[in-house]
């Protein structure tokens, strides 16, 4: 049982962490339109060109 509420603990913890993760990613797009962007444009440029 008790590890039960180990595993539970740790979700729970990498849940929160993912949600920070998103947040932060999509904070910095809204600050750096340009950034986002670029990436877009590349990302889409690479698989392009190797086709």
């Amino acid at each position: 049982m008790q590890a039960e509420g180990t595993i539970r603990q740790l979700a729970m913890q990498a849940r929160a962490k993912h949600g920070e993760s998103v947040e932060q990613i999509a904070e910095a797009r809204r600050n750096t339109p340009r950034g986002a962007l670029l990436l877009a444009a590349c990302v889409g440029f690479l698989p392009g060109k190797l086709v």
